[in-house]
């Protein structure tokens, strides 16, 4: 017994030591091979880093075209979809388009005019100068999120997803989210500091993503709820993180897309202490820049005032009407989003009053709604 016992480590220390004889020789094959077939003109080195980024390229090619499949093979899903529920006898209005000429606010309105690298275009998406690959593959991210964004909003409409075909509908739904999320993501998140453009697509795209949030089997979703929340993430730090303050027209659709998000019940509580632990954050960064531990990190701190703009718009709800403001947290809440950013302001105060103001204007209104 003691033999069979001791014979397991050494059977794994022979086939470890084959497998790294193995690699050795295999790496040294590879360098021949390479000597041997590079040009004249090339170094080994630079032939090795040229096949490399040709071998990337192929991978990345691949990717892309698998990638337009599955977002075709959901499109025919959608269309499958709407086709059921159209002959089940649900009352549904499919919408093919959005007006943009008077669907939204006004406020969505004027925010598209006044961002310089517009030049008072319209509803154009970033186009960096590429290669006509990334251009064909802007314009795919473009019109399948523009598709997916359509689709949402026409499913978002019913109150309840119907009992027949109630597990493939529910999939597919939620497939059409999660790609939504994805492409948005690529237009903020992964493109943030090319030449970047409003579009409206982006902002329907996710009020389309949260309306599923009204309808019954859906909205209940911890998977979507989960993907929200995730999606919140990568915006808040792409936003404190971004660099471009010259031009705040990014921002400002940050800013749009978190509030849209964050005045969900679902996602409120959340969201908003998200953005309070970015607050801590920066206020710690202040403490130790005024004890002279660091240099100020001005694109941290300036984008700090966009997250107290969030802050205001996801928890004051000033209406139509104009009316004052209105808030649904509870007394609870209220108490813990106070104190917490009143730490904020400990020992900085002073040195940082414009920063102090903002933090104060918060507090201030959220002591008038724990009042009422």
């Amino acid at each position: 017994m003691m033999q069979e016992s001791s014979s397991g480590p050494v059977l794994e220390n022979s086939s470890s030591e084959m497998n790294a004889a193995f690699i050795k020789r295999l790496k040294i094959a590879v360098a021949t091979a390479i000597i041997r077939n590079k040009p004249s003109h090339m170094s080994a080195r630079e032939y090795t880093e040229n096949l490399a980024r040709k071998l990337r390229q192929k991978e990345n090619s691949w990717r892309g075209r698998v990638r337009k499949l599955e977002d075709e093979l959901l499109k025919t899903r959608q269309e499958l979809v709407l086709s059921r529920l159209q002959d089940a006898g649900i009352e549904i209005n499919v919408i093919e388009d959005f007006d943009w000429n008077h669907h939204g606010t006004e406020g969505e309105s004027q925010e598209t005019e006044h961002p310089a690298s517009c030049n008072g275009t319209d509803l154009v998406f970033p186009t960096p100068p590429c290669s006509s690959d990334d251009n064909q593959n802007t314009h795919h991210h473009d019109t399948t999120l523009k598709n997916n964004a359509l689709f949402l909003h026409s499913i978002s409409q019913l109150k309840s997803i119907p009992e027949c075909h109630r597990k493939d509908i529910n999939e597919t739904v939620f497939s059409t989210a999660l790609t939504a999320i994805h492409h948005v993501e690529i237009f903020t998140v992964d493109n943030c500091h090319s030449e970047w453009n409003h579009g409206k697509v982006l902002k329907e795209a996710v009020k389309g993503i949260v309306g599923l949030f009204d309808v019954k089997d859906v909205g209940d979703s911890q998977s979507l709820l989960d993907a929200c929340e995730r999606f919140a993430v990568k915006l808040l730090t792409s936003l404190v993180e971004h660099g471009g303050l010259n031009n705040n027209g990014y921002q400002q659709t940050i800013c749009s897309l978190v509030t849209t998000l964050g005045r969900r019940d679902q996602l409120q509580p959340t969201i908003l202490h998200m953005i309070l632990n970015h607050l801590k954050r920066i206020s710690s960064m202040l403490r130790r820049t005024q004890e002279g531990k660091q240099d100020l990190d001005c694109v941290l701190y300036e984008n700090t005032f966009y997250l107290c703009s969030i802050f205001e718009d996801v928890v004051f709800d000033k209406g139509s009407d104009g009316g004052g403001l209105k808030s649904r947290l509870e007394g609870g809440m209220i108490v813990s989003l106070h104190d917490g950013l009143e730490d904020c302001l400990l020992h900085i105060s002073r040195e940082y009053p414009l920063y102090a103001q903002f933090i104060w204007r918060l507090t201030s209104a959220l002591e008038c709604l724990h009042v009422e």
